[in-house]
């Protein structure tokens, strides 16, 4: 009984760390989902639609210009929004509110970027450039190591 309990006990933060990681990248592979949602909808209604990112509220929300689409993703315990800015430009100064970026007719949109980080320290960065229209999940690396991050498409 000593002997198992041992092992578990050296088994179960891993695990635990998986876990931790595993709502990290979900949450922000779905976060990209809506994004791709917002300019889907946009281009097929032909109507304007904001992505709004709630640092207070730890929730992301598509919503439709006209108000008659609203979907919200509430981030699981354990994960947050850490930073949300345009591209390029970092406000250090902002912790909290809520950030509005556009999705246009036409299937353009703001270029914009948000950072989703555990409790435990790992974080991943949602891009949203106009240029390549789909939003792209990097892992944010150590800037000591900067071949850490890796892309996911």
């Amino acid at each position: 009984m000593v002997l198992l309990g041992l092992l578990a006990s050296l088994a179960i933060p891993p695990v635990g760390r998986g876990m931790t990681v595993l709502r990290l990248r979900t949450s922000s592979n779905q976060i990209a989902g809506m994004l791709r949602l917002a300019r889907a909808q946009a281009v097929r209604e032909q109507q304007i639609y904001w992505a709004g990112f709630d640092q207070e509220k730890n929730q992301v929300e598509v919503v439709s210009e006209n108000g008659k689409v609203r979907k919200t993703l509430a981030l699981p315990q354990g994960v947050s929004l850490r930073e949300v800015s345009l591209l390029g430009e970092h406000d250090q100064d902002r912790a909290s509110g809520t950030s509005y970026f556009f999705f246009s007719p036409n299937g353009s949109s703001e270029r914009f970027e948000a950072v989703v980080a555990s409790d435990r320290g790992r974080a991943f960065r949602i891009v949203q450039d106009w240029l390549i229209r789909s939003p792209r999940v990097e892992e944010v690396g150590d800037e000591a190591q900067p071949n850490r991050r890796r892309s996911r498409r």
